[in-house]
């Protein structure tokens, strides 16, 4: 159980980070537009 555990936060973990990377590219891409 333990490992399933770790495994899961592990996949929590790269979840919050893809979404954080989406919003960096969303923002970056409203920077553009306004230049």
């Amino acid at each position: 159980m333990k490992i399933l555990k770790s495994v899961s936060s592990v996949e929590n973990s790269q979840g919050k980070a893809s979404q954080i990377v989406e919003g960096v590219k969303s923002w970056g891409s409203i920077l553009v537009q306004m230049e």
